[in-house]
């Protein structure tokens, strides 16, 4: 244990001056780097993950939150922002929200794509986040989410319309991207 808190305590020293904190490679005392079992390898990458987002606060199926406010899904290596914007926003504003956002002290964020959105969209799920405003809540995404209205907005363009994916329902829509009704910027990293 003390072993595991020192190599903690170091990572966290030296990450701010890695270019890259996906550079760090721990060694295992004892274990052959030339072989490696699906426990070390977990075991190496929560490290690292520590090391980027702080510790992990939650898990639900694919998806895994750290406490400074990501959710990383490990069915595509996509790094969420946990939380949408908190208010209607327009695409034009949705998109500049992402790309300035710096959740986890990146600054790679953007608007993500109605696919990787429609890779939220659990079926089964029902988030059970307190409503805000109008929105009635109860949108079919994990639970480490928190979302505040049905409507994320998506980075495509088709003419005069952007994309848009309705977390309640499942479906793609297309809107004026002048409209705010709704809708909400959810930061996405990675992927692309």
């Amino acid at each position: 244990m003390l072993k595991k808190t020192c190599l903690l305590f170091l990572l966290l020293i030296l990450t701010p001056y890695m270019s890259h904190a996906g550079t760090i490679d721990v060694n295992i005392k004892g274990v052959d780097d030339s072989v490696k079992t699906t426990k070390q390898q977990h075991y190496k990458e929560a490290v690292l993950f520590e090391a980027q987002y702080g510790k992990e606060i939650g898990r639900d199926g694919q998806f895994v939150a750290y406490e400074r406010g990501v959710v990383i899904d490990t069915s595509t290596g996509l790094v969420w922002a946990s939380k949408d914007n908190g208010e209607d926003i327009n695409w034009k504003d949705a998109k500049r929200y992402c790309e300035n956002y710096r959740g986890g002290g990146y600054t790679d964020w953007r608007l993500p794509t109605q696919n990787e959105l429609a890779k939220l969209y659990k079926p089964d799920t029902k988030n059970t986040n307190p409503s805000t405003g109008k929105c009635k809540g109860n949108y079919r995404i994990s639970k480490l989410f928190h979302i505040t209205c049905c409507c994320p907005w998506a980075s495509e363009i088709r003419g005069s319309e952007t994309a848009f994916f309705n977390l309640g329902h499942g479906i793609r829509y297309w809107y004026d991207p002048s409209s705010s009704h709704d809708s909400r910027a959810l930061p996405v990293r990675g992927g692309n």
